[in-house]
């Protein structure tokens, strides 16, 4: 089972790959999601995920 907050990438992946990767898991997220806050819940999780694995704040709110 994943950690809570790892990301399922190798790294060495380009930001382009890393960028990608988060823009698809908000897609997935509006879709998935039964409630707008089901779906702030899944952002802030997934904010959370970059946040803690070194990604820079400025990072996840262009993203």
């Amino acid at each position: 089972m994943m950690q809570k907050y790892s990301l399922p990438y190798v790294v060495g992946h380009s930001k382009q790959a890393h960028s990608d990767w988060f823009r698809s898991a908000l897609i997935r997220a509006v879709c998935c999601s039964s409630s707008v806050d089901n779906f702030h819940l899944e952002r802030v999780t997934l904010e959370l995920t970059c946040l803690t694995n070194g990604y820079s704040l400025q990072f996840v709110e262009t993203q």
